[in-house]
């Protein structure tokens, strides 16, 4: 699943994001794999909120196209669908579309 958010600023930008793994304890472990992600990906980041992981990235609004957002959403849920299960198996916690279809978090941003 994708969020789409409108960020207000000088300029304007877009933030396009993907909730990987929730209700899952911090742990060194953890942040060790968040940065591993991060080192194998060149289109995005995957950080703890200190809720939940997540996978996003920030568009700058004014000179996006159409393609622009469709390559983002579809990168980041590649990044998700790639990343989810494989976090949950070591550290636990829900993923969006698992067997049991949990609640999905509510981010400190308002993203979903």
């Amino acid at each position: 699943m994708i969020f789409v958010k409108l960020i207000d600023g000088r300029p304007p930008g877009v933030r396009v994001l993907s909730p990987l793994l929730w209700n899952v304890r911090p742990s060194s472990d953890l942040l060790e794999a968040v940065n591993n992600i991060n080192m194998q990906i060149r289109f995005g980041r995957v950080l703890w909120t200190g809720r939940e992981v997540m996978v996003t990235v920030e568009l700058i609004a004014p000179s996006l196209t159409a393609e622009d957002v469709s390559f983002a959403c579809f990168t980041i849920g590649q990044i998700a669908d790639h990343f989810d299960e494989e976090l949950q198996k070591v550290f636990g916690g829900s993923i969006m579309f698992g067997e049991d279809k949990p609640e999905p978090p509510m981010t400190s941003g308002g993203y979903l």
